[in-house]
């Protein structure tokens, strides 16, 4: 080798070391500042899809209060309501649509125990007991068509118990306390 191909050599691996001394550091101090600045402009940018999406639903708003009123209003509109009127007709209203689903499902109602109706947020609670013997099998479908009905029925406790599960027709007896909502009159 000769004197300037060694300078060369030499120079060049006088600025890789140099590269390396100054850069590795270097890159150690902003590898964290790079990701930070990275994480933050995609939070930016889902906090502005946020912002963008709160405020659509804000500037629906007034459709969406217009439509609330129009529905109060109207007193026919009454989904999801019990529809019959006084308090005593609609307790009986709910405790047939309740038996009704049990038949259908296979079970029994024992005995029912009718509630009291109390005002709640500008509804009339109406509440009933029923204690009812039902097919193990059958548990879902009825838990389903309980869960779909109109008007709608909100169980407040339910207690299940079940026989033998050996049994060839293995039953549950179960309390159920339930309850609806009706205008009032």
């Amino acid at each position: 080798m000769n004197a300037a191909s060694i300078r060369v050599v030499s120079r060049t691996a006088a600025v890789t070391l140099l590269a390396i001394v100054v850069g590795g550091p270097a890159w150690l101090a902003l590898a964290p500042l790079i990701d930070r600045w990275s994480a933050d402009s995609q939070a930016t940018e889902t906090e502005s899809a946020a912002l963008a999406a709160y405020l659509r639903s804000a500037a629906s708003r007034p459709v969406i209060e217009a439509r609330i009123k129009a529905l109060e209003a109207d007193g026919t509109t009454s989904a999801g309501l019990v529809a019959v009127s006084p308090a005593p007709a609609a307790t009986a209203a709910l405790q047939s649509d309740v038996r009704q689903l049990v038949q259908a499902s296979g079970g029994e109602v024992q005995t029912t125990q009718p509630g009291v109706a109390t005002p709640e947020h500008g509804l009339e609670r109406i509440e009933a007991g029923f204690d009812l013997t039902l097919p193990q099998e059958s548990l879902p479908a009825f838990l389903g068509a309980f869960d779909a009905h109109d008007p709608y029925l909100l169980a407040d406790r339910i207690e299940v118990r079940g026989s033998d599960v050996r049994a060839k027709h293995a039953s549950l007896s179960i309390h159920l306390q339930v309850h609806a909502y009706r205008r009032p009159a």
